[in-house]
């Protein structure tokens, strides 16, 4: 009686607790979905190894439940308390005892899933934290392409035609060849998602009129 109480009073006592748990990941899986940042994961692997050492603790629990059931006996109810205290019989497990037993089993298993699943979550939420941060930074590295397609050729010819020396043979003749060289190759800007010009819409229509002004 003294061991069912225990067993009891630890199942018990665990089914609160997984049930704080399932409140923690959901408040942070409402975070994450919201605006993860990396200071979710710290949280979601503290809750995992807390989890981990609580699995500790329950695992044991259902080995012994699983070998006391197996010491199960077929006995008359008014032969159980012979068969008990007679030292030669070992190990006896009443059918009432195994009937509880049962039902502490069942609770072991429903806390170990919740558990599992609780885990998995945590994990899930894991990679989506990563994911998404990596799927941001894709996006600022594709807007600093566009500005670099944008503005190097920009820089260079500022730089190019920048120069302060003399002579400087080029300056003093036609240029019109630079704007047409400019404006196709800024009409072959595409983005393989889109097949559209990126740089291209923006001053290709500018660097033609300049072309067909001069």
């Amino acid at each position: 009686m003294v061991g069912q109480a225990i067993m009891d009073a630890i199942i018990d006592l665990a089914i609160p607790v997984v049930a704080c748990y399932g409140d923690v990941i959901g408040d942070l899986e409402l975070d994450v979905l919201n605006l993860p940042n990396i200071g979710h994961t710290k949280s979601l692997y503290i809750l995992i190894a807390e989890i981990n050492k609580i699995l500790g603790f329950i695992n044991p629990i259902t080995s012994l439940i699983n070998a006391l059931r197996d010491h199960k006996a077929d006995v008359a109810p008014d032969a159980v308390m012979s068969k008990l205290l007679d030292p030669n019989h070992g190990v006896i497990i009443t059918p009432l005892t195994s009937t509880y037993l049962g039902d502490v089993l069942d609770h072991c298993v429903l806390i170990t899933e919740t558990l599992n699943q609780l885990k998995g979550s945590a994990d899930g939420m894991i990679g989506l934290i990563f994911n998404t941060i990596s799927a941001n930074q894709n996006e600022s590295m594709k807007q600093l392409t566009v500005a670099t397609i944008i503005f190097l050729p920009l820089t260079f010819l500022t730089g190019y035609f920048g120069q302060n020396f003399t002579p400087f043979t080029v300056l003093e003749n036609d240029i019109d060849y630079l704007y047409v060289s400019s404006a196709s190759e800024l009409r072959m800007s595409r983005t393989p998602q889109t097949d559209c010009p990126i740089a291209g819409r923006l001053l290709s229509p500018w660097l033609l009129a300049q072309s067909s002004s001069c």
